[in-house]
């Protein structure tokens, strides 16, 4: 009988340390995640971007200045109509349609042949004048490799010797260690 309690009660201590290692972890991937949809929110209030007055080639300028200074893949904007400045139209995109209805987004991640690489997509509202919480006038969204997740991951510690995964909203893995 003793046996028994101490199990049942070991059993309970390890459920419980895994519960609050689980949401340790998954609070610190959080806490990263939205500081990059920080970032991307930031430039949503970047007035010349959202300035008609301002060229494409300047507007474009302002976002490759960013794309390097953060290591991203690249960034864009749409009008309301989802066309960016290179003329592509990404209406059918969630991110987008997230985003023109005020809501900043990170995307799961899409495997995308052609740059042989998982990719993430942030994106947010794009507000007229720079002014945040006014009018929107398109969306700013930027890319960046997958591999983001599996860096966070992997600086994830669980105890001595455990490792930290990630899984999408369907139950996929599209982060861990290897």
């Amino acid at each position: 009988m003793s046996v028994n309690l101490i199990y049942k009660n070991t059993v309970n201590t390890l459920n419980s340390t895994r519960s609050i290692l689980s949401t340790a972890a998954s609070d610190q991937i959080e806490t990263r995640l939205d500081k990059s949809k920080s970032v991307i929110s930031l430039m949503g209030t970047t007035a010349r971007l959202s300035d008609p007055a301002v060229s494409v080639n300047d507007k474009k300028a302002i976002l490759n200045d960013k794309v390097k200074q953060l290591g991203l893949l690249n960034m864009n904007i749409t009008d309301l109509s989802g066309k960016n400045l290179d003329g592509t139209v990404i209406s059918d995109k969630e991110y987008f349609q997230k985003s023109i209805k005020g809501e900043s987004f990170i995307s799961d991640l899409d495997l995308q042949q052609d740059k042989n690489m998982a990719v993430l997509t942030l994106s947010s509202p794009l507000w007229e004048n720079g002014k945040e919480n006014s009018k929107i006038v398109g969306v700013v969204y930027a890319q960046m490799n997958g591999d983001f997740l599996s860096k966070i991951t992997n600086e994830l510690k669980v105890g001595t010797t455990g490792t930290a995964f990630m899984l999408d909203k369907q139950g996929y893995m599209i982060s861990n260690k290897d």
